[in-house]
């Protein structure tokens, strides 16, 4: 497992907002595996659509 600490954050991307796209992905993950309300499909539908959005906000 990677030490998110360790890693290194490539020139131009807002830490913080990195910081806190990772911990909402977290959350949804750890939600989602208690209440199996959506599929690996929508999962992945749903956090790609956060990314895009919080991309456009750059």
């Amino acid at each position: 497992m990677v030490n998110l600490a360790d890693l290194e954050i490539p020139e131009g991307v807002d830490a913080a907002k990195a910081q806190r796209l990772i911990q909402w992905i977290v959350k949804l993950e750890a939600e989602n595996e208690k209440t199996h309300k959506l599929n690996d499909s929508e999962m992945i539908h749903k956090i790609m659509t956060r990314i895009q959005g919080e991309a456009k906000c750059i």
